[in-house]
């Protein structure tokens, strides 16, 4: 069995996979975002429970995501805590958003326009940090790999 092979089943699963995970939970965060955009403004209330439905499906989808890329880094990575933890306090704000639908609609534009896409950005930020983490874990584990297959071919 050659190093690559070696080095490849030591390594619970390839850092791109993480990477992918950052940026799919990125996606559906800004798909989540615009939704709630168009869930304020909506005229019709008909439209309002599809729209919710959507944005629940996909904060279900980035919990699932960040569930899978917690495999990925230790317990005490700072920037997996950190988009994390943001992540769990825009919940609270799309709560919110969601309940002012229907009592105080003024309001909801007001917040999903202004706390709710600035806290998205933010979350996007240690996204942003966490992608180049990965990136780097990704190129260190390439770089090792190149390594011992240089090695072994020394070996022969």
């Amino acid at each position: 069995m050659g190093p690559l092979v070696r080095r490849g089943q030591q390594c619970p699963s390839p850092p791109s996979t993480a990477n992918n995970l950052v940026l799919t939970i990125d996606s559906n965060l800004i798909r989540a975002q615009v939704i709630m955009e168009n869930l304020v403004f909506a005229k019709d209330p008909a439209e309002l429970a599809p729209q919710v439905k959507s944005v629940d499906l996909l904060t279900e989808a980035i919990d699932h995501d960040f569930q899978a890329m917690g495999e990925f880094f230790p317990a005490d990575n700072a920037q997996f805590n950190r988009a994390l933890s943001l992540f769990r306090e825009w919940k609270s704000i799309r709560d919110e958003v969601i309940g002012l639908t229907s009592s105080d609609p003024p309001q909801a534009k007001k917040v999903v326009l202004g706390r709710s896409a600035a806290h998205v950005q933010k979350i996007r930020t240690a996204l942003a940090k966490l992608e180049s983490f990965s990136k780097k874990r990704g190129k260190d584990f390439e770089s090792k790999a190149y390594e011992a297959y240089r090695e072994e071919q020394r070996g022969q």
